[in-house]
C-alpha cells in the first residue's frame, strides 16, 4: 500500500470510528431506555435482570458499590456482546461494498471498543479496586453521572459516551459518593428486604403490575 492509500484507508478508517462511537450513544441510550427499563414482549428477561434485579441490588447509596458483598448482576453475559456483532455485520458488510474496507473494520472496531468500555466502565463503578483508571477526573465524573441514573432512572441513561443524554435532555445532576446518607426509603429496600415495588419509582411499579410482574 502507498502512502497516499494508506492515509486514505486511515481516514475513512478514523471517521467511521468517530461517527460510530456517536452512533453507539444513541443506539445505548435507546436500548437502555426502551428495552431494558421497560418490559417489552420478548425482552422481558433483560428487563428483569436490569430494572428488578440490578436496579434494586446496587441503589444509589451505600449499596451502590458491591462492598463485602459477591458482585452479581453487574455485566452483561457473553451472549449480549455475540448478539451486538452478529446485527452489525450485515451493516459492516453494507460499508465493505458501498464505501470499502477500512470503514467496515472501523464500524466493527469502535462498536467492539464501546461496548467493551461500557462493561468495564460498569463494573469499575459498582466493583471499585481503587484502581489507577478510577482515580481519572474523567471516570469519576462518568460514575457520578452514572450514580444519578441509579437514584432516579429516567436520567442518565448513557454510561460511556452522554451525548444522547444532552440531545434527548435526559442528563440529570451527578451524585457524588463522599457522605452520603441513607434515607429510611433507602433503608427500606435493601436486597435482603426486597418486597415487590419498594424503592421504586410509582410509574414504573405501575407498569410492572400492568405487565404481570
Amino acid at each position: 500500500m502507498t502512502a497516499p492509500g494508506f492515509l486514505s484507508f486511515a481516514g475513512v478508517f478514523l471517521a467511521t470510528c468517530i461517527i460510530t462511537l456517536a452512533y453507539g450513544s444513541f443506539v445505548e441510550w435507546t436500548y437502555h431506555r426502551y428495552f431494558l427499563h421497560r418490559p417489552r414482549r420478548g425482552f422481558r428477561q433483560m428487563y428483569h435482570g436490569h430494572a428488578r434485579v440490578h436496579h434494586r441490588i446496587y441503589r444509589w447509596d451505600s449499596t451502590y458499590e458491591v462492598g463485602s458483598r459477591k458482585p452479581e448482576h453487574v455485566t452483561f453475559t457473553w451472549a449480549y456482546s455475540v448478539g451486538v456483532i452478529a446485527l452489525h455485520l450485515p451493516v459492516a458488510y453494507a460499508l465493505y461494498l458501498s464505501v470499502g474496507l477500512a470503514s467496515s473494520i472501523g464500524l466493527l472496531f469502535s462498536g467492539l471498543a464501546y461496548y467493551s468500555a461500557y462493561e468495564m466502565l460498569h463494573y469499575r463503578f459498582h466493583v471499585p479496586k481503587g484502581r489507577w483508571i478510577e482515580r481519572t477526573g474523567l471516570v469519576k465524573w462518568l460514575n457520578s453521572h452514572h450514580r444519578q441514573h441509579h437514584r432516579q432512572y429516567d436520567t442518565n441513561l448513557n454510561i460511556f459516551i452522554p451525548l444522547a443524554d444532552y440531545v434527548f435532555r435526559t442528563r440529570g445532576q451527578g451524585v457524588r459518593h463522599h457522605g452520603l446518607i441513607d434515607s429510611p426509603h433507602d433503608r427500606a429496600a435493601r436486597p435482603s428486604e426486597v418486597t415487590a415495588g419498594v424503592g421504586m419509582p410509582s410509574d414504573q411499579v405501575a407498569l410492572d403490575q400492568a405487565q404481570g410482574f
